[in-house]
């Protein structure tokens, strides 16, 4: 069953003109590009940087309008909704970001970063402060850390444990779509599998669906059952993973995997080049 439909997008931004000639210059970031998500499915979207996931990612989760096309999420078309409406509908989509260290508030315990989206849709939730006490508590356990953990401040955990503050917030008001933006991508590579097999984990649990953005094709391999190749605001591939990786149809595709490094450096696509 599908769960996000996204159909013909398309968003431009224009710059501001230089001081000799004042003409701006127009950044097509997405031009015409339509997908379906599944419930319960992770799809990678996998671009180099400029490719446009980001400002796709931006639009998914309504920080911005596209110039044309829609976002359809679990039937209901979010460009016809209310202020009020889409608020309740956000509720529904969360997002984990790229950086522990700048996403989370210092200022703020974990027992308050966790509970302020239950706070902001408290009349969405109808949940007294002991009940979102509570619920802080179970999501902390959910995401391996102690409950007592919600009394510290960000400063006194590592890279991987504030992930996991990050997760946890974006589990609390229960959504049914994640998006996350390289989770893992600022974490040691021991830290990243432990941060992966707790998404995976989580997922299998909770039913949830995962719109996965990445550079990192290995990545996207390990986590999601289909991918998605952005290049220049355009896609140019849309194919379960296992096919992407063993016959990708686009130049696009096969020039990202060909550049994968591969463990065994005798196998490297860039040894065998520079011994042909």
């Amino acid at each position: 069953m599908t769960i996000l439909q996204v159909e013909n997008l398309t968003k431009h931004y224009v710059t501001s003109g230089g001081y000799f000639d004042g003409r701006g210059e127009t950044i097509v970031a997405l031009d015409d590009v339509s997908f379906d998500v599944r419930r319960g499915e992770s799809i990678g979207i996998v671009g180099e940087s400029g490719s446009g996931k980001s400002t796709l990612s931006r639009i998914i989760l309504g920080l911005e309008r596209p110039d044309s096309g829609r976002i359809v999420f679990d039937g209901t078309d979010l460009s016809t909704l209310s202020k009020r409406e889409l608020r309740a509908i956000c509720a529904r989509i969360q997002v984990v970001f790229q950086d522990p260290y700048a996403s989370l508030n210092p200022r703020m315990s974990v027992r308050d970063l966790i509970a302020e989206p239950m706070e902001i849709h408290r009349d969405i939730l109808g949940m007294s402060n002991a009940q979102i006490t509570d619920r802080v508590a179970e999501l902390l356990t959910l995401v391996r850390m102690e409950e007592d953990h919600m009394h510290r401040y960000p400063h006194e955990f590592s890279g991987g444990q504030r992930q996991r503050i990050g997760i946890a917030r974006a589990l609390a008001c229960k959504p049914q779509l994640i998006v996350l933006d390289e989770p893992t991508s600022a974490l040691d590579v021991s830290v990243q599998a432990q941060v992966l097999s707790l998404l995976i984990g989580l997922q299998d649990e909770l039913n949830l669906t995962y719109l996965f953005i990445s550079h990192d094709l290995a990545v996207v391999r390990y986590l999601c059952q289909s991918a998605i190749l952005i290049r220049k605001g355009k896609l140019v591939e849309n194919a379960p993973i296992e096919s992407l990786f063993d016959a990708p149809e686009s130049d696009y595709g096969r020039m990202l995997i060909g550049a994968m490094p591969d463990i065994d450096p005798d196998r490297s696509p860039f040894r065998l080049k520079s011994e042909a």
